[in-house]
C-alpha cells in the first residue's frame, strides 16, 4: 500500500508489512453536550465535524480486512488507575454532572456516557481498549495485541489531535511503528492545536509520523490485500526493531477457574463427581457452603419414569434442588474450583434438566455451616469489586439447580442439630442458642439420602445401598406463592457486580462473584485468603505461591493433615488453627511488660517452613527477563551503577536534631497536610486501608482540626485534608507512615548539619501494639503521642544538639548493632540501646532552664529503653537518606524506594527517578500472629519500612539476627539462607564496611537491590515486617516476612531497558 498524497512524502507499506487502524477515543465522553470535554468549557461540534471522514477510514479498513483497535479513556469504577495527580486537575472525574445522571459517571468504564459515538461504533472482532492515561499504549495491551499480529504500521484517527492522538503517535513511533494520522478524521477543541501539531508530526522528515486526508487513505485501502498471516520467524524479523519484548507469537491466554457450588451426586464419594474433573486440572473442593433460597428434593424414579430402571436394577435416586425464594430454605453445597472448560461438563451424565445459575440463590457467608475457606475466598474476591465496602454477608455463585419440579420429588428431611436463624444474617448465626430458638429448613444431599434410606451416613456413597432402601416417593408440589417468590428473585438486581444492594434499604451488598479467575488473580485472592498459612489444608495452599508444600513433596505433616480436617458428611472443611499459629512461627505473639515482642510457646504443634525460602511458581516474563539481560550487558547501566554506588559509599548519615515536622518538611508548613507511607492513593482517604484511615484519624485529633474521631473522618474523607505520600516530602514513616504538622521527626543529614545540606526525616516510634503507625487512635494512644510532641522531641532535640561530636554516627552505631544480634528493621534492640548509650551522658546532664519538665530526662531515657524498636525509624532515615542520593541517576538499575500503602506496592527504581511502579501489596505468608488473631484480620503488607531492605537491612541482613526468626518464622539456618538469597539481587556485599555479618566470617552486608537482577533470577525480595489488623483503631496484630511482587520490577527494567533504547 502506498499513500502518495501523505505528507512530508509518500507514506508505504512494502509487501512483508502489515497496517492496523487505531480509532482513538470517539468517546460520548469527549463528542457530546453534557460530557468531559463539554464540561470543561470546549464546544464539541469540531470534534463531530470530523466523525464522517473517521467513518469512512473505518469502513474501508473493515471492507480491507485490517484489524481495527478502538480506545477509550476510561477508569475503573473504583478509581484505582487514577493517579492523583490527574485527579487534582481534573476533579470531575469519576462524578456525576449536575442535570446528567442518566450518562453516569464521567470518563468510567461502563457508564453509558463513556460509550464509543454510533458513527463509528465497534463491531464484532474488533479490538476494545480502556486505557486510564492520554496514550494507547500506556498500561495496555495494545503493544502485545499489535506484535502478536505482525502489524509494523498504523492508521490514526481520533481524538484530540494534540492530546491523546499526538501521546499515541509519540508511544507508536518509540516503539518502531510507522504511523499515518488522518488529518481530517482527527480533531481538537482548538484548531491552532491541531494545526500545529501536525505540522509537528511531519516536521524534520517525518520524525513522529505522516498525515493525510482521508480520502487518499480511503482509495489507498481499496487496493490493499492483507498478506498472509504471518509467521512466528517473520514475526521476529519484523520486531527485530521494536523495544525490548518477545520475539515470538504471544501464547493463548492460559485457562482459567471459577467457582461451582454443587450439590448431590456430583459431591465427593459419587459417581458423577469425576465430571468435574479437567484432564489438565482437577477439580478443588473449597468448602461447604449454605445456600439460601433453594429448597431441596430427593427425585425417586418410580416405574412409569422416563428414567425409571426395572429389576434387578436399582431404583434412580437423585437431588433435585429447586429455587423458591424463601430465605428459611437453604441447603447445604459443596463449592468446588473447577477449569472453565468442565462448568458445563459436570451437567453432563446427568438424566434431568438442570441448569447452572449465577444469580438464582446466594450463599450464606455468616451461616455457621459455610466454611471459613469458602468465606475467605469469596470475601478476598469481594475486595476487588468495592475496595472500600465491608465484606459481604451474602454472595452468588455459579449454582447448579432443578429447572423443574415433579411429582416423584420427595422433600429432604433437615440436617440432625441444622439451625442457620431466619431473615437476615445477623448475629444468631453466630449463637447457637439464639440459631437454636428459629430452626430453620437447612438440608444436606448426603445426609438426607441417608435419613430417607435409613442407613448409616458411611453407606451413602456405597452405589445401591441408598438406592434400595428409597422405593416410596411422596408427591409434593410447590405452591403459587412460592413459585411468584422464586420468578422475582430471578428477575431483580442490576448486573453490575459491585452494585448489587440489598433490597431492604440495609446498606448490605450481593456479590455476583461468578467471574472465570485467571491464575494471577486466583493466586492473588487465595493469597489474600490465608489459604497460604496450610490452615485450609494443602491442596488449598496449593492455590497460592506463599507455601512451601507447594515446591516441596516433604511439607510437614502438621500441615499436609490439614485437608483431613474436613466432615465427610457434609464436605466441611473447617480447621481448627489452635493458638494463632499459622504455619509460619513456633507460637502465639505477645507484649512483654516492656512492650518487648515475646512468642508463647503453642500447644499446637509447631510448624517450620521447609525447603526452599523462595517461591518457584511465579517467574518473571521472558520480556522481562529480555530487558534484565539488556541491563546487565549494557556499558550505560554499568557506568550509571558505579556512580550510584560510589554516591551511597559516601554518604554518612548522622541524627542531628528531632524536630517538629512542620519546621523541618516544607510540605507540612502552614498548611493541613497529613504524610502517609507507600505510593500515592489516588482516592484519596477512601482510597486507603483501614490502620491507615485510623491512623488519620489519629492525626487529625492529634493536630486539633476534629473534636470526635467521627468528625475526624468526615473531614478526612470530605477532601479537605491534603494526602501525600512521605517519600514525596523527603521522608519515611513505618506501617501507616503518618506524619502530621505537630509530630516530632528525627533529622538525618549526610555527615552533620543541615543548612543547604541533604537530609531525611522520620517520626519518632511510639512502641508496638495499639499505636497510631498500627491504626490506633484510642485516647491512650493521644496522650502518648501528645508527651512525644510536648517532652520528648524537645528533650532529644536538646541532647543532641548538646554531644560535642554534633549529633549520633548512624553507620558505625549500625554496625555495631548488626553485630550485636539485630538486622536493622523488625530486631532493632541493640540500636535502640546504643543509641540511648550515646544520649545518656548528655541528655541526663541538661541544665534546668532546657527541660520541659524536671524529670523529662529520666522519663525519655526510661521511653526508649522500654521501646526496642525506637532504633528501627532510624535505620529508615538513614536508608532514605543515602538512597534518595542515587535517585534520578540515568540508566541506574538500583531501587531507590520499596514502600507499601496496604493496598499498592511501590518500586521506585533510580534510573526512572521519582516514578513509582506498583502492584497490589501483597498478604504476609510467614507470620506470628497475636492470641486471637490470623490472617483473615490481616490488613495488606503496609509501611515505608522496607526502605530498609531497599539499602540491605532488614531481610537482607538476617544472618545477623537468628533471633528473629521466632517472631517471623524459621530456623536460624533460615535466617542465614535469607541472606544467602539475598547475595543473588543486590549488587554490592560491604558497600559499609562498618556492616559485616559475623555468622559468615564477617562478611559484608548484602547492599543496594538491583531491578535488573531481581527479575533475571524471579527472586521476590523478602521484607520483614509487621501485620496491622485491617481495620482501624485496632492496632498491630503479628510479625512476619512478606515477598515484594515481581510486576513493578518488571516493568522497571522492560521501561529501563526501552531507554537505552532511545538513548542509543
Amino acid at each position: 500500500m502506498r499513500i502518495e498524497e501523505a505528507e512530508p512524502y509518500p507514506f508505504a507499506v512494502p509487501l512483508e508489512g502489515r497496517v492496523a487502524l487505531l480509532m482513538i477515543d470517539w468517546q460520548r465522553d469527549f463528542l457530546d453536550v453534557g460530557g468531559f470535554g463539554h464540561s470543561l468549557g470546549n464546544k464539541v461540534a469540531p470534534l463531530r465535524a470530523a466523525l464522517p471522514a473517521a467513518a469512512a477510514v473505518l469502513h474501508a479498513a473493515r471492507r480491507a480486512g485490517l484489524f481495527v483497535v478502538h480506545t477509550l479513556e476510561a477508569h475503573r469504577p473504583d478509581l484505582s488507575d487514577l493517579v492523583s495527580a490527574k485527579k487534582r486537575r481534573c476533579p470531575a472525574i469519576g462524578e456525576v454532572l449536575d442535570g446528567q445522571v442518566e450518562r453516569g459517571r464521567l470518563l468510567i468504564a461502563g457508564e453509558p456516557g463513556n460509550a464509543i459515538v454510533p458513527e463509528v461504533a465497534p463491531v464484532p472482532g474488533e479490538l476494545i481498549l480502556h486505557k486510564p492515561g492520554k496514550g494507547a499504549f500506556y498500561s495496555t495491551t495494545l503493544h502485545t495485541e499489535l506484535r502478536a499480529r505482525g502489524i509494523t504500521h498504523l492508521l490514526v484517527t481520533g481524538v484530540t489531535t494534540e492530546v491523546c492522538v499526538q501521546t499515541t503517535l509519540r508511544e507508536a513511533n518509540d516503539r518502531g511503528y510507522d504511523c499515518l494520522v488522518v488529518s481530517d478524521a482527527t480533531e481538537s477543541y482548538f484548531a491552532h492545536f491541531k494545526k500545529a501539531t501536525l505540522e509537528m508530526v511531519v516536521a524534520q522528515g517525518a520524525i513522529v509520523g505522516w498525515a493525510a486526508r482521508s480520502e487518499a487513505v480511503v482509495a489507498a485501502l481499496s487496493g490493499y490485500r492483507l498478506p498472509p498471516t504471518p509467521s512466528p520467524a517473520m514475526i521476529a524479523s519484523l520486531s527485530s526493531n521494536f523495544p525490548i519484548g518477545e520475539k515470538s507469537v504471544p501464547t493463548p491466554p492460559a485457562p482459567r477457574r471459577t467457582l461451582l457450588a454443587v450439590s448431590g451426586t456430583l459431591q465427593c464419594g459419587f459417581e458423577l463427581r469425576a465430571n468435574m474433573d479437567h484432564p489438565d486440572q482437577p477439580a478443588v473442593l473449597v468448602g461447604s457452603a449454605v445456600v439460601r433460597g433453594v429448597r431441596a428434593y430427593l427425585d425417586v424414579k418410580e416405574a412409569g419414569c422416563r428414567e425409571h430402571r426395572p429389576a434387578p436394577e436399582k431404583a434412580r435416586v437423585n437431588p433435585a434442588n429447586v429455587v423458591t425464594g424463601d430465605r428459611d430454605d437453604a441447603n447445604l453445597y459443596a463449592v468446588y474450583l473447577v477449569h472453565e472448560a468442565v462448568v458445563l461438563k459436570a451437567l453432563l451424565g446427568e438424566p434431568r434438566y438442570l441448569a447452572i445459575a449465577p444469580d438464582a440463590v446466594r450463599i450464606d457467608l455468616m451461616a455457621p455451616h459455610t466454611s471459613p475457606a469458602v468465606r475467605a475466598l469469596l470475601w478476598s474476591a469481594a475486595k476487588d469489586l468495592s475496595t472500600n465496602a465491608s465484606p459481604p454477608k451474602e454472595a452468588a455463585i455459579l449454582t447448579v439447580l432443578a429447572t423443574y419440579h415433579a411429582p416423584s420429588f420427595v422433600p429432604l428431611p433437615k440436617m440432625a442439630g441444622a439451625a442457620v436463624g431466619r431473615g437476615r444474617p445477623d448475629a444468631a448465626d453466630h449463637d447457637p442458642a439464639a440459631a437454636a430458638s428459629e430452626l430453620s429448613g437447612l438440608t444436606s444431599f448426603p445426609e438426607g439420602l441417608a435419613a430417607y434410606a435409613k442407613v448409616a451416613l458411611s453407606d451413602v456413597r456405597t452405589p445401591g445401598i441408598a438406592e434400595a432402601a428409597l422405593r416410596e416417593a411422596e408427591l409434593s408440589s410447590l405452591d403459587a406463592a412460592r413459585t411468584h417468590a422464586a420468578r422475582a428473585l430471578l428477575g431483580t438486581g442490576p448486573l453490575d457486580p459491585s452494585m448489587a444492594r440489598s433490597s431492604q434499604g440495609d446498606g448490605e451488598w450481593w456479590p455476583r462473584l461468578a467471574a472465570l479467575w485467571d491464575e494471577v488473580t486466583l493466586r492473588r485472592y487465595a493469597r489474600a485468603a490465608g489459604f497460604g498459612t496450610g490452615a485450609y489444608g494443602v491442596e488449598l495452599a496449593a492455590l497460592s505461591d506463599d507455601h512451601p508444600s507447594i515446591h516441596d513433596a516433604s511439607a510437614p505433616a502438621a500441615v499436609k493433615s490439614a485437608s483431613a480436617a474436613a466432615l465427610p458428611a457434609v464436605d466441611i472443611a473447617d480447621v481448627d488453627v489452635g493458638d494463632g499459629v499459622d504455619g509460619a512461627g513456633h507460637g502465639v505473639m505477645e507484649l512483654d511488660e516492656a512492650g518487648e515482642q515475646c512468642v508463647k510457646a503453642s500447644s499446637a504443634a509447631a510448624v517450620k517452613p521447609s525447603g526452599r525460602l523462595q517461591p518457584e511458581s511465579l517467574k518473571a516474563s521472558p520480556a522481562a527477563r529480555q530487558a534484565a539481560a539488556l541491563l546487565l550487558a549494557s556499558p550505560k547501566v554499568a557506568a550509571a551503577n558505579e556512580r550510584a554506588r560510589s554516591l551511597v559509599a559516601a554518604v554518612r548519615p548522622k541524627l542531628v536534631r528531632v524536630r517538629p515536622a512542620r519546621e523541618v518538611i516544607a510540605a507540612l508548613g502552614g498548611r493541613r497536610t497529613i504524610l502517609h507511607a507507600g505510593p500515592p492513593i489516588a482516592t484519596g482517604f477512601n482510597g486507603m486501608c483501614g490502620p491507615m484511615r485510623g491512623a488519620v484519624i489519629g492525626a487529625i485529633l492529634l493536630e486539633g482540626w476534629a473534636e470526635s474521631a467521627d468528625e475526624a473522618e468526615r473531614l478526612a474523607a470530605s477532601g479537605s485534608i491534603e494526602l501525600m505520600p512521605c517519600h514525596e516530602a523527603g521522608a519515611v514513616g513505618p506501617m501507616s507512615g503518618v506524619v502530621c504538622p505537630s509530630m516530632p521527626v528525627l533529622v538525618i543529614s549526610n555527615g552533620g548539619g543541615t543548612a543547604g545540606g541533604a537530609a531525611a526525616y522520620c517520626s519518632l516510634n511510639e512502641g508496638l501494639g495499639k499505636v497510631l503507625r498500627f491504626g490506633a487512635y484510642s485516647e491512650d494512644v493521644l496522650k502518648r503521642l501528645r508527651w512525644m510532641v510536648s517532652d520528648l522531641g524537645p528533650t532529644l532535640d536538646a541532647a543532641l544538639k548538646a554531644m560535642p561530636e554534633g549529633g549520633i554516627d548512624i553507620r558505625s552505631t549500625l554496625g555495631h548493632a548488626l553485630q550485636m544480634g539485630d538486622e536493622g528493621h523488625n530486631r532493632c534492640k541493640a540500636l535502640t540501646a546504643l543509641l540511648l548509650q550515646a544520649l545518656l551522658p548528655t541528655l541526663m546532664a541538661l541544665p534546668a532552664s532546657q527541660l520541659v519538665a524536671v524529670d523529662a530526662p529520666a522519663r525519655v531515657a526510661a521511653f526508649m529503653a522500654g521501646n526496642a524498636h525506637f532504633g528501627l525509624n532510624v535505620a529508615m532515615g538513614a536508608s532514605k537518606l543515602a538512597l534518595d542520593a542515587i535517585s534520578g541517576v540515568p540508566h541506574c538499575t538500583y531501587v531507590s524506594a520499596l514502600a507499601r500503602n496496604g493496598v499498592q506496592f511501590g518500586v521506585r527504581v533510580a534510573g526512572l527517578g521519582g516514578r513509582w511502579q506498583v502492584a497490589p501489596s501483597p498478604t504476609v505468608p510467614s507470620a506470628v500472629w497475636f492470641a486471637g488473631y490470623g490472617p483473615g484480620d490481616a490488613c495488606r503488607d503496609l509501611g515505608d519500612s522496607a526502605i530498609t531492605e531497599a539499602l540491605g537491612l532488614g531481610a537482607p541482613a538476617m544472618a545477623c539476627a537468628p533471633a528473629i526468626m521466632a517472631f517471623v518464622g524459621g530456623s536460624a539456618a533460615d535466617a542465614i539462607e535469607y541472606t544467602r538469597e539475598a547475595c543473588a539481587i543486590y549488587a554490592h556485599k560491604g558497600l559499609w564496611p562498618e556492616l559485616q555479618i559475623p555468622s559468615l566470617d564477617f562478611c559484608g552486608v548484602p547492599m543496594m537491590l538491583d531491578t535488573a537482577l531481581v527479575v533475571a533470577c524471579s527472586i521476590r525480595p523478602a521484607i520483614n515486617t509487621g501485620i496491622a489488623h485491617k481495620e482501624p483503631g485496632v492496632g498491630q496484630i503479628g510479625t512476619g516476612v512478606s515477598r515484594a511482587p515481581l510486576a513493578p520490577f518488571e516493568e522497571a527494567a522492560q521501561l529501563l531497558a526501552a531507554g537505552l533504547e532511545v538513548d542509543a
